[in-house]
């Protein structure tokens, strides 16, 4: 290894004398100089390198044949095995001394009685290091893992030098303490005979301290009690608990200084109630609507960690526009001390006291780095994952990346202004990260229930192996938090069929009572200014046609707008998903469809409208695709000439952009913000806006309301009016069935239970939304259809 850094350094200095020379040299000297190089770097690298391989391969070769000359001596001397073993033993020792000082010349080692057995295998793991080549068709990436190293070289040599002095045997049996459960262990052979049967089954803690008897194990009564204290305290519902009198204290003088508003910041009584009960448990789930404060709750609670409970520091993993554009510039004009994480040699800065940002994105990159930290550190942090709806997906890396990092961290809080977006089994992995599949996540389902495809109906099974036993980690965990409280997801489709019921709908309470708190804007401000609204359009003839051609006739239309995977079964299985795509498109702006063959669509003429009448006031419209922004773009730019007109999308428009963007659309007095929904998600707040328009629906109300929840803050005093423009009969209906439908477990994952009646008016929904659904049906060959509802269409 080290010749080959010597080679490959000396054509580097190489390469640096031939450009030397290139680019000074220019006469008839460049030739002979160029090639006076070559042949100086020739001499070297045979001096260096060859002579010194070919000297030892030379000695190697004479060793091995002297060797072979001593066993036949030995052999025709008819020396006994036992001088032959020595000899070996001694040649063993000579050729692992020498691998040893070659590296460590100060290294010394030495065989014991004990383990005389293994210096064979120690000598042939040696070898192996120096003798080792990647194998033919592996991955350089897969080698770096697989292939020796000198640490793990020293460790086996470690492991097995510490072997030389064996404990003796003792005729005893103790309890211990394995992970998460004691087991009695035998000192000798015959203490492992005389173990009963019982004693041979390990005991599982969570068992021992939900049974509360830590008289029965003296050893570790002390560590059982604390465990019963603190599951005591975590089990409360929050609702029961009272105000810490120390902790509201503290509270109540908890000031910050904003150094750009030049004004005091302070909590008011309902988020200092909740704060005070939240410091009272090391985990706990902040689920305040947006524009609530979370943000200054986790600061609130990050100090408090470090102040009174001596944590080493808070670290805030978010969104990288949350990072970027909320905590890094909220902490530098509060004054707290802060590392932002984007460099591997920042978490060396990392002070107590401090609190360390970092994106998902960068956590995910690190995570390795970040997991021997906290080792290191003993996992003495105040983790703050913000947005976490964010990991809703376990099988994203950003959400197994968190749960690999910060699962056995010390303090723990979850904020986002919803916990679920489509479905409860969207909740498991934050309360996985949150609980760590303990004594805090027991499952009390004994029945489970599956959704039966055959015959359309819920199964009930009634014995469940996982009763009362801590939910299971990652996939397992997650299929059983499905399966015993909703075994089936909103579809499109669907949502006309089957009824969205939450099964084991108390214990799933039980969970939520001890382990979030909820609060809506209304709440938390004492008054509520949002005012959705629905607005209906109906199809003009050439839209609808083309609607019409999409539906009935989508093979001649299909490959204009998707492309083949190059796998007939894979096509036809995606084929549904993208007919369904394209009809969204449709329904958002006809005219981006190359079959268009109409004016300006209704729904654009519409929006258009609306802003024009609010010819004084500042209006945001927000959509979900860039083609569908660049319609009504070309629409404005055509109708309102005069208004100023904003254009952002997460591709074009940066973080810092977008914050300048605050002041210069205020400035206009009427400007219009065209944006699509997800440059806008978070931490990005125009408070003075108070008329929003969102043409293109989002598959569930968490997405929309993250847009349309940044026009509606904590300061904000206006009444604000959110408008949704749907093509009536049209697959827009399907749609906000479904946000109606989802916003229903919303709700009940929010403590709160609402029937549809209730959603439909707090939407806005004043007509007969049923009867404009689209289904799909089976055609006589067996093929899906998408057909018409129960409307009448003229």
């Amino acid at each position: 290894m080290k010749r080959k850094a010597s080679l490959w350094g000396s054509v580097s200095v190489l390469i640096s004398v031939i450009v030397g020379i290139s680019a000074l040299v220019r006469n008839a000297l460049f030739v002979p100089m160029i090639l006076l190089a070559f042949a100086t770097w020739g001499v070297w690298v045979v001096l260096v390198l060859c002579v010194p391989r070919w000297h030892a391969g030379r000695i190697k070769r004479q060793q091995a044949k002297a060797a072979k000359s001593v066993q036949e001596e030995l052999k025709a001397a008819d020396v006994p095995d036992l001088n032959v073993a020595q000899t070996l033993l001694r040649h063993v020792n000579y050729r692992i001394t020498a691998y040893l000082q070659s590296s460590y010349p100060n290294a010394r080692w030495e065989w014991t009685a004990h383990i005389k057995d293994r210096y064979m295998k120690c000598y042939e793991y040696l070898h192996s290091f120096y003798t080792q080549k990647r194998p033919e068709g592996m991955d350089y990436k897969e080698w770096e893992k697989k292939r020796l190293t000198e640490a793990k070289v020293l460790a086996y040599l470690r492991s097995t030098l510490k072997r030389q002095n064996k404990k003796p045997a003792r005729d005893v049996v103790k309890l211990v303490k394995q992970g998460y459960q004691f087991v009695f262990k035998a000192y000798s052979v015959k203490a492992s005979r005389q173990m009963s049967p019982e004693q041979k089954e390990p005991i599982p803690i969570n068992q021992v301290v939900l049974d509360n008897t830590p008289e029965q194990f003296p050893a570790f009564a002390r560590f059982l009690r604390r465990r019963r204290r603190e599951y005591e305290i975590q089990s409360q519902p929050f609702q029961s608990m009272e105000e810490d009198s120390y902790i509201a204290e503290w509270l109540q003088e908890f000031t910050l200084w904003d150094s750009e508003n030049e004004e005091v910041i302070q909590l008011n009584d309902l988020q200092r109630h909740d704060i005070n009960l939240i410091l009272q448990k090391r985990y706990g789930l902040l689920q305040w609507e947006q524009g609530s404060g979370k943000t200054l709750a986790a600061i609130a609670t990050g100090m408090y960690r470090m102040e009174q409970q001596h944590l080493h520091s808070t670290w805030v993993i978010s969104s990288a526009i949350s990072i970027r554009n909320n905590w890094d510039v909220v902490l530098k004009n509060y004054g707290l001390p802060f590392v932002f994480v984007e460099r591997l040699v920042d978490l060396e800065r990392i002070r107590p006291g401090d609190f360390v940002i970092m994106t998902l994105n960068k956590m995910a990159e690190y995570r390795k780095h970040i997991k021997r930290w906290l080792k290191l550190h003993g996992q003495k942090i105040q983790f703050v994952l913000d947005e976490s709806d964010e990991i809703s997906n376990p099988s994203t890396v950003r959400a197994k990346a968190a749960l690999d990092c910060f699962r056995r961290c010390r303090s723990k809080l979850l904020t986002t202004g919803t916990s679920t977006r489509n479905n409860i089994s969207e909740f498991a992995p934050q309360l996985e990260l949150l609980y760590n599949n303990s004594i805090n996540m027991l499952c009390w389902c004994d029945t489970t229930y599956t959704y039966d495809r055959e015959d359309g109906c819920i199964v009930p099974h009634s014995s469940n192996p996982y009763y009362g036993k801590p939910i299971p980690a990652y996939k397992p965990g997650y299929t059983l938090f499905s399966s015993c409280h909703l075994p089936e997801k909103t579809t499109v489709f669907g949502i006309g069929e089957r009824t969205q019921d939450i099964y084991n709908a108390d214990i799933l309470d039980d969970i939520l009572a001890k382990t979030v708190i909820t609060r809506t804007f209304e709440e938390i401000t004492g008054k509520e200014i949002r005012r959705i609204q629905q607005v209906p359009v109906t199809f003009a003839p050439e839209e609808r046609a083309v609607y019409q051609q999409v539906m009935k006739e989508f093979e001649k239309v299909w490959r204009n707008y998707f492309a083949s995977t190059g796998n007939a079964r894979k096509d036809a299985g995606l084929k549904l998903m993208q007919q369904i795509t394209l009809l969204l498109r449709v329904s958002a702006a006809p005219n981006t469809l190359t079959e268009y063959e109409g004016g300006t669509p209704v729904k654009i003429r519409k929006a258009v409208k609306m802003a024009a009448q609010w010819n004084d006031q500042i209006v945001a419209i927000g959509v979900r695709h860039k083609n569908v922004l660049d319609a009504y773009v070309a629409a404005f730019q055509e109708y309102l000439p005069d208004r100023p007109l904003f254009v952002v999308t997460g591709s074009t428009t940066s973080f810092a952009k977008r914050r300048a963007l605050r002041r210069t659309l205020r400035e206009s007095g009427n400007g219009i913000l065209l944006c699509t929904q997800q440059s806008l998600p978070s931490s990005v707040n125009f408070e003075y806006i108070n008329k929003i328009i969102i043409p293109e629906l989002h598959f569930n109300n968490s997405g929309m309301s993250q847009f349309y929840m940044r026009f509606i803050r904590y300061t904000s005093t206006e009444f604000k009016d959110i408008y949704f423009l749907t093509y009536a009969g049209s697959l827009e209906s399907n749609l906000m069935q479904m946000v109606v439908a989802k916003e229903k477990i919303n709700l009940f994952m929010k403590g709160k239970n609402a029937d549809l009646d209730e959603i439909y008016e707090r939407f806005g929904i004043d007509y007969n939304l049923m009867a404009l659904l689209m289904r799909r049906e089976m055609d006589e060959e067996g093929h899906f259809q998408i057909r018409w509802g129960e409307q009448m269409i003229a």
